[in-house]
């Protein structure tokens, strides 16, 4: 009796301890294969916060490629791990020890590691798995309200040059009141050539057709006197930019007793090319959901500058600061920097008259490719007297490749080949307990 007491103990013992032993075997495997990096486990969480802004498949992302699929980033594996590594990409121009923004985008060290290694261990494709939010190929459900789009074709020719082109427009000709605008998307016409566009409204004078002015105004000198008594800045979209929305609440409005044009940069090309772009604007469908007009603050080189006229001389560097006083109390909710080739770096900040110094912007080093609305997390309030200085370093010299050649002194104007200084600051007219509040992206 004994004996089989024992021997059932024994077998009892030898069962518990294999299924023990299978348990850690299980659980060790498991860590075997998570130290394994793989596509769907690690790489494409990656890929789609940081990458699927702009790589997406979409009509109106503006990225050469799609990485949306395995297949996709697979085949282009060591070009991604070369580019992140460089910290080319994902392009983020601010500098986050200066100010911070919502819209951040940045991969951290562990990030930048992870992708190495995945490429590096042989771009293991792992097993397939839903991607937390990926939500970027699903169809716009809500139609644009109003469509505007070039009235004409471009043609540019194959000569390697820039070219900045004004555009009238259709779509508007059957309104006769204004709308509410919460957001812009716009599709580029040939990705290839499209840089960047501008909507820019304006007031004319005189008995001229917008055509004719638009004519007029195409080779002209910003500091020079242009047909219009005024005209500003609406919308745009730049490199990096993908739909340029308003945070919850905020309209832009659209005005019939204006005059609307695009203006379009199309970035050198060897061959002639066409184009034909448009911009889709989505309106509040509840009116009462728009309770603050969006208004921009324009810091520019051609009327802002401290000093001397906007001029930088051939073969030199030269520093230049615009200054401009805000006339009333206003909450800022996004900025956004346009520049040309040879700037070098950027810096803008606030005095408010109580002698606060509040950082907006620094760029370290300025990269004409990649020019971007930058969004707050909170409303930055600038009271009513507040100073908003724009410091851009110029660089004319040998040292700065992307000068023109032959070298020459460089003005300011819309042509690529000269220079722009552009700080705008989006904002709404204060309200009371805005100071502190996040914004509702």
């Amino acid at each position: 009796m004994m004996q089989w007491v024992v021997l059932l103990s024994s077998l009892t013992f030898l069962i518990f301890s294999c299924k023990n032993k299978k348990e850690i075997t299980v659980q060790n495997h498991q860590e075997i294969i998570d130290e394994n990096i793989s596509y769907y486990s690690h790489v494409a969480p990656i890929i789609y916060t940081h990458c699927i802004q702009c790589h997406s498949d979409k009509a109106n992302k503006v990225a050469p490629f799609s990485l949306t699929t395995f297949e996709d980033v697979y085949k282009r594996a060591e070009f991604i791990k070369e580019v992140i590594q460089k910290r080319y990409m994902p392009p983020w121009p601010a500098d986050p020890s200066y100010s911070y923004f919502k819209n951040e985008n940045i991969l951290t060290d562990e990030e930048i590691n992870t992708i190495v290694q995945w490429v590096d261990e042989g771009k293991i494709e792992g097993e397939f798995r839903e991607i937390d939010g990926k939500n970027d190929n699903n169809e716009e459900k809500e139609s644009p309200f109003l469509t505007l789009s070039m009235k004409d074709t471009a043609i540019i020719q194959g000569d390697n040059q820039d070219y900045f082109k004004r555009f009238t427009l259709n779509g508007l000709d059957e309104f006769k009141n204004s709308f509410k605008i919460k957001k812009y998307r716009f599709v580029a016409g040939n990705k290839k050539i499209v840089h960047h566009t501008e909507l820019l409204k304006a007031k004319i004078e005189g008995d001229k057709s917008l055509e004719e002015l638009l004519y007029e105004a195409d080779n002209a000198y910003i500091d020079k006197k242009l047909p219009f008594y005024d005209f500003d800045f609406v919308t745009g979209w730049f490199p990096g930019i993908i739909d340029e929305y308003f945070p919850k609440g905020i309209y832009a409005e659209i005005e019939p007793d204006n005059e609307y044009f695009f203006l379009i940069h199309y970035a050198p090309t060897p061959i002639q090319e066409e184009d034909f772009s448009y911009l889709e604007m989505y309106a509040y469908e509840n009116e009462n959901d728009a309770k603050r007009k969006a208004q921009s603050f324009g810091v520019h080189g051609h009327s802002h500058v401290v000093g001397e006229p906007f001029l930088i001389p051939k073969d030199e560097k030269k520093t230049i600061l615009a200054k401009k006083q805000i006339q009333k109390d206003i909450s800022a909710y996004s900025l956004f920097v346009h520049l040309h080739h040879i700037a070098e770096s950027v810096l803008a900040y606030a005095i408010t008259p109580e002698n606060e110094k509040i950082p907006l912007i620094r760029i370290n080093q300025w990269d004409f490719d990649w020019q971007m609305e930058y969004k707050f997390e909170e409303f930055v309030v600038l009271p009513k007297g507040t100073n908003v200085y724009f410091e851009v370093v110029y660089n004319n010299t040998s040292s700065n490749p992307e000068r023109t050649m032959p070298p020459r002194d460089i003005p300011y104007s819309f042509d690529a080949d000269d220079e722009m200084m552009e700080l705008f600051l989006h904002y709404v007219d204060y309200e009371e307990g805005d100071k502190g509040k996040t914004i509702d992206w």
